[in-house]
Parts: C-alpha cells; sequence; structure tokens
C-alpha cells in the first residue's frame, strides 16, 4: 500500500530511515527531520514526495514511474536514484542548501528540475541521457550525462555563477538548451557530439565551448566570450540566430557557418579548417 503520514504530524529519525511502499510515498510535512539516510523504494506508476526541515541524504533508491519531489535545505546522496523507465518529472528542491546529486549511477528517465537559492551550488549526473527542466540556482550549477543532455520544451537555466554543462551531445535542433543568465558558461559535449545553445533575455557569458570535432550552433540573443580562444580549435560554429560578440578576443574555430552577425572589437577570428562559403553574416570590428 502507500506510505503517508497524518496532517499536522512529524518524522524526526536519528538513523537512518527506509521507506518500501507498494504505491506511492508521500511525506510532506514541513517538520520532518531525517537526520541519517533515507532510501525510497516503490514501483509502477506512483509517486514519491518526502520533505524534510534541514538536509536531506538519500541512499540507494529505486523508485516507479510516477513523480519525484524532494524539498530540503540541501540534497546530497550515498547511493543512485533509479527511475523506472519513462518516469514522471522528478524536482529537487534544495533551499538554501547545496545540491549534489552527481553519484555515477544514478538514472533520471524523467524531466529533472533542481532549484536552490543564496550561493550554494547544485550539482547533477545521470549515467545516461538526462532531459533538464527548469535548472534554478544562486550558484555554480554542473551538469554531467553519460548520455545525451538535452532540454524539455519549457526548460531554462538561470543562475548567478558558472554554468558547466557536459553531454554526449547538448540540445537538439528543435529544441536546444535555453540560458537566462550565467556569469560563464562552459559546454563541452564528448564523443565529438554536437551542441545546441539558445541565449534568452541576458547575453551570455561564455568561459568555454568544446564539441571536438562537432558543430556548436548559438541561437536567439548575445554570447560574449570571456577570453581569448574559448572555442575547442577543432570545432565549428554555427550563428543561428544567436550573435556572437568576441569582446576584443582572439578565436580560432574549424569552419563559420550561418547568418548571424559577429563583433570582434580589436580582435579576430581565424578559420582553421575549411571555409567560410557558407557564412552570411557580417564581421564587424575596430
Amino acid at each position: 500500500g502507500a506510505i503517508t503520514q497524518q496532517s499536522g504530524s512529524s518524522l524526526s529519525v536519528n538513523g537512518a530511515s527506509s521507506f518500501n511502499a507498494g504505491t506511492s510515498i508521500v511525506l510532506e510535512s514541513g517538520s520532518n527531520d531525517f537526520v541519517g539516510a533515507v532510501t525510497l523504494k516503490n514501483t509502477g506508476a506512483n509517486n514519491v514526495s518526502i520533505n524534510d526541515a534541514n538536509e536531506i541524504i538519500i541512499a540507494s533508491s529505486n523508485v516507479g514511474s510516477g513523480t519525484l519531489n524532494i524539498n530540503a535545505v540541501g540534497i546530497s546522496q550515498t547511493g543512485p536514484i533509479i527511475q523506472q523507465a519513462a518516469a514522471g518529472a522528478a524536482t529537487f528542491n534544495a533551499g538554501a542548501g547545496t545540491l549534489t546529486l552527481l553519484n555515477s549511477a544514478n538514472d533520471f528517465t524523467g524531466t529533472v528540475s533542481i532549484n536552490n537559492s543564496g550561493s550554494s551550488a547544485a550539482q547533477l549526473g545521470d549515467a545516461n541521457a538526462l532531459q533538464l527542466g527548469t535548472i534554478l540556482s544562486g550558484g555554480a550549477v554542473s551538469i554531467m550525462a553519460q548520455g545525451a543532455l538535452t532540454s524539455s520544451p519549457s526548460g531554462t537555466i538561470a543562475n548567478s555563477a558558472a554554468l558547466n554543462l557536459t553531454g554526449a551531445t547538448l540540445g537538439t535542433v528543435s529544441q536546444p538548451i535555453s540560458i537566462l543568465n550565467t556569469t560563464g558558461l562552459n559546454a563541452t559535449s564528448t564523443g565529438n557530439g554536437n551542441i545546441f545553445l539558445k541565449a534568452l533575455t541576458n547575453a551570455i557569458q561564455v568561459a568555454g565551448l568544446n564539441a571536438g570535432t562537432g558543430t556548436i550552433t548559438l541561437e536567439g540573443g548575445n554570447f560574449i566570450s570571456s577570453a581569448s580562444e574559448i572555442v575547442h580549435d577543432n570545432s565549428s560554429i554555427n550563428l543561428n540566430g544567436g550573435t556572437w560578440d568576441l569582446n576584443n578576443n582572439t578565436e580560432t574555430v574549424a569552419s563559420l557557418i550561418g547568418s548571424s552577425n559577429i563583433t570582434l572589437g580589436s580582435g579576430s577570428i581565424t578559420i582553421s579548417g575549411s571555409t567560410v562559403d557558407n557564412y552570411s553574416g557580417t564581421l564587424s570590428g575596430t
């Protein structure tokens, strides 16, 4: 059956906790305090939701294909979190605490959203493909997928420090990874996978782009280089609606295509590979 708690009640556990339900697990009192690691287990299309007034530590947990919601002031893990195939959304709200979910065996099959505040960091990893929902953090954000890293149609990323994204590929042609703001974007694809990025409201400060021999497509608003040679020399750039401001820096890319503009300032760009025959934008400088 289900595991729930009465309205107005709270659970305070100094040691480890284990909740194994045939259906749903709903432990949503804001006064709960799980001091030891918490194991969550259920199956089928049944939801799991747990709250902690302080930090929560998740032990090895296998949950069903329902939604997964964890709310606490800091979230970490001692073992992997695994959702059944084609699961519902997973939402992690770490309040003013850090969020550290980097276990190499994590497998989130639903869209994942994370949220924390202040200057606390947020780290998320998946052993396979990972689809992002809303990512909101006041600190540095690091997201790593061993498979493709993609975004849901409504997914956006906003943080106030560095943003590090790693996956076999990043985004897709029809759904780039959309970024509202960050102070320093590092985007890396493994195995020469392509990267698709979209700048939304604000200009995006870029610290590093590496697609190996793949192509990096920039869409939307303005991308600004924070230093010289931030793009891997073997990667190609496709300016598909996203403008690129070199900010007086130098850059080397394998090839350049697209129709958006590049602002050089006093900087320069070198095409080390093929040609710029398929580039129809404007390069301007001083």
